[in-house]
């Protein structure tokens, strides 16, 4: 079998296990499903990788009797990649939500949510296969579409079914754009095949078209509103694939149209690295201020995808500025982050959901004390934030490396017009330093300390079936820092595919050594010092009593909070980004208690497309009349819609 077929054929058995999952019940019928979902993770993993080493891209082609459409599927380096991450995260989100939604525990969703898992790994594979336009867009709207419906898994809740609907509206916006862009391309091609084209102000209004629509799939700023409430609201392993790969999406989309063109202009590059930074950097600080432990961590994936999206800039504009080492370490930096963030946010929000699931309550103020109770989920989770927030030892670190090489070498080159990617070098410092104290309050407030509720007192450590598909991906945060020249194969050839010509191997594998020798330095010299510190303590430490304070007895209310320890993070930031504060002051002369909180709704969708939206629905109500309810007025409607569609198509040809 061909690369591609095999990758249709893991799709089937994904396909079948969730159709197996509608129609049958009961332990054993939900654990074939998820056998079937895990053999056809292996089998596509396996099929990405006999596209590496496939001499050629693999093509299948078939006939397609949609007006305009036709069945074409192209399986390249560049799709591969994604392919990856695709697989990896679907096969061990099955597992996982064996023992996080079961049909046990949730029989009134289970079945159904599986389907959707299956139906959601079928469109993103589709996606990044698809070489034509209407194959892309239909796979585009099964994913989006599969999502909605993952999102709204418990809408018994009023919050999980506004999050779903203002997602399904804002990714329909975007598919808008990408319609949109299709058309205009199929207008300069004549085709809707996804091919090279000669660079025009059509093809850069298709760029932009993609820059909005994809740019909307991976939650880049500001077009990130629907993302936090979506990501939060839905099960934690659907929070995993939405995070670990659904953004991704929109990753491959500006990849596979900046692709289109040999040279672009340099205003692409300058474009996508001023939206990336901004995006890092702002995410990161609106998750500063959150209370809630996966909208923290939703907000975290903005941060990401904008590190991604600054990569991407900056390979661009080597492109246009010819470039190569600008190109090599944008891009794959780039994609390193991407396989580094589908590992370690897809395990933090595994084990997040470990921690709703023995607690049942994602709020980080009543949490704490969970080390103790749930050492294997705490130790798990701690990697994933090690790797998040970009530390040496972890894949999270290697991305963010090669694209801060990339953005210092723009500082020592002679090529005019691409100073202004300097700056993304203070903007990803910064984003680190801020992700770096927002995971320290994360781990902190979560598992450190006391418990600050029943809840948390009475925790127990996750299953097997969620502590295990955590330890792997745990294995690859760590696997991949250490020893990232592990995917330089990937890399090249994923980089090649992009550009359309062979790169310079020997240059990346130079490179990725770097990080490999400075953390074995590090860590000789932590040693040294830690030895050395060790060698002079005191060997009699002198014991004195305490400060206590004026308490006999500490209490849970005694210690840092998650709102208290963010407001020393938030304090810093602009009004519009930064929480609100609010209070319930003591009345009377014996007042009986007093309440402070803080709130972080996302500064976007409250104080801008939210009033926004309540404007223009107050002017369009007046509309409402024409709705009302006679089938005979309806018909009016359409007869008059033809009217003027006839009269149109008899006075354009003398209109000029």
């Amino acid at each position: 079998m061909s690369p591609v077929e095999t990758v249709l054929a893991a799709l089937a058995l994904h396909l079948a296990g969730g159709v197996l999952a509608l129609v049958t019940e009961g332990r054993i019928a939900e654990r074939a499903t998820v056998a079937l979902a895990a053999i056809g993770s292996l089998a596509g993993l396996a099929g990405a990788a006999g596209a590496f080493l496939a001499p050629v891209p693999t093509l299948l082609v078939a006939p397609w009797h949609v007006p305009g459409g036709a069945i074409l599927l192209r399986l390249d380096a560049l799709a591969a990649a994604f392919l990856l991450v695709i697989f990896l995260v679907s096969g061990l989100g099955s597992v996982y939500g064996l023992g996080y939604w079961s049909s046990r525990e949730q029989p009134r969703s289970a079945a159904r949510l599986r389907f959707f898992y299956a139906l959601m790994t079928v469109g993103l594979a589709l996606v990044v296969m698809a070489a034509h336009g209407v194959l892309f867009l239909l796979a585009w709207e099964l994913m989006a579409v599969s999502a909605f419906f993952l999102v709204a898994t418990d809408d018994v809740q009023a919050e999980v079914r506004r999050a779903a609907w203002v997602y399904l509206v804002a990714t329909h916006a975007g598919t808008a754009c990408l319609f949109a862009g299709f058309a205009l391309l199929n207008a300069r091609t004549g085709s809707f095949e996804i091919q090279k084209v000669a660079l025009s102000s059509s093809v850069s209004a298709v760029f932009l078209l993609g820059v909005v629509g994809f740019g909307m799939k991976a939650g880049i700023v500001p077009l990130h509103f629907w993302l936090p409430a979506a990501h939060a609201n839905a099960p934690s392993h659907v929070s995993a694939l939405l995070s670990g790969v659904m953004l991704k999406a929109g990753i491959y989309g500006i990849l596979r149209f900046s692709s289109l063109v040999d040279v672009p202009p340099l205003w692409w590059g300058l474009v996508l690295s001023g939206l990336g930074a901004v995006s890092a950097v702002s995410g990161i600080a609106m998750a500063a201020g959150q209370t809630d432990i996966k909208r923290a961590l939703a907000y975290s994936s903005i941060e990401n995808m904008g590190i991604v999206w600054l990569g991407i800039g900056l390979a661009l504009a080597g492109r246009a500025l010819g470039q190569p080492s600008w190109v090599a370490l944008g891009f794959c930096g780039a994609l390193f982050h991407v396989f580094s963030h589908a590992c370690f946010k897809s395990l933090l929000f595994f084990g997040s959901g470990g921690v709703m699931h023995a607690t049942r309550t994602r709020n980080m103020e009543r949490l704490g004390g969970l080390v103790r109770r749930m050492p294997v989920t705490a130790s798990l989770f701690l990697v994933g934030a090690l790797a998040a927030a970009g530390l040496p030892l972890f894949n999270g670190f290697v991305g963010e490396w090669l694209i801060a090489l990339g953005l210092f070498d723009t500082l020592r080159s002679n090529s005019s017009g691409g100073w202004p990617l300097a700056f993304g070098a203070p903007a990803l410092a910064l984003a680190g330093a801020l992700a770096l104290a927002s995971f320290v309050r994360i781990v902190g407030v979560t598992f450190l300390g006391a418990p600050r509720s029943t809840e948390a007192a009475e925790a127990h450590e996750a299953s097997p079936l969620m502590t295990v598909p955590m330890a792997i991906l745990a294995a690859a945060c760590l696997g991949l820092g250490l020893w990232p020249s592990a995917v330089l194969p990937v890399l090249n050839a994923a980089e090649g595919a992009w550009l359309g010509a062979p790169v310079d191997t020997g240059f990346l594998a130079a490179t990725l050594a770097q990080p490999v020798r400075a953390v074995i330095l590090l860590g000789i010299v932590l040693a040294s010092v830690s030895a050395c510190l060790l060698a002079l303590r005191p060997r009699s430490p002198r014991l004195v009593p305490t400060w206590d304070c004026g308490y006999a007895k500490p209490t849970t209310r005694m210690q840092y909070t998650s709102g208290s320890f963010g407001a020393a993070i938030t304090a810093v930031l602009p009004g519009f980004l930064a929480p609100s504060s609010l209070a319930e002051p003591p009345n009377g002369a014996f007042p009986a208690a007093a309440s402070f909180w803080t709130e972080a709704p996302d500064p976007f969708g409250a104080k801008l497309y939210e009033p926004f939206a309540a404007w223009w629905a107050g002017r369009l109500a007046r509309l409402r009349r024409m709705q009302s309810g006679q089938l005979t007025l309806y018909l009016v409607y359409v007869f008059l819609t033809m009217l003027v569609t006839l009269a149109w198509s008899v006075i354009r040809p003398y209109v000029r």
